[in-house]
């Protein structure tokens, strides 16, 4: 597993490519990596849950976001 840490301008870079590259899985349970399929873990983020921004930990399973940890983690990026 590979840590990465970036600076805040990139985190914001990131967080917009993140926002455009990706959906929120109508079924977060039922989003198993396949074996091809690369996770990342996107650690200390600040989510707009509809209402507020929380903090959370989110991971990127092929395309979507969950907030339900996968199996396995390729990658992780530290947004703090």
């Amino acid at each position: 597993m590979r840590l990465l840490a970036l600076r805040s301008d990139t985190c914001a870079v990131w967080l917009f490519a993140a926002a455009f590259g990706c959906t929120t899985s109508p079924s977060p349970a039922s989003r198993v990596p396949g074996p091809a399929s690369r996770v990342i873990e996107l650690r200390n983020g600040h989510w707009f849950d509809g209402a507020q921004f929380v903090d959370r930990t989110m991971y990127s399973v092929e395309g979507y976001f969950s907030a339900a940890r996968p199996p396995r983690v390729d990658s992780v990026i530290d947004l703090r």
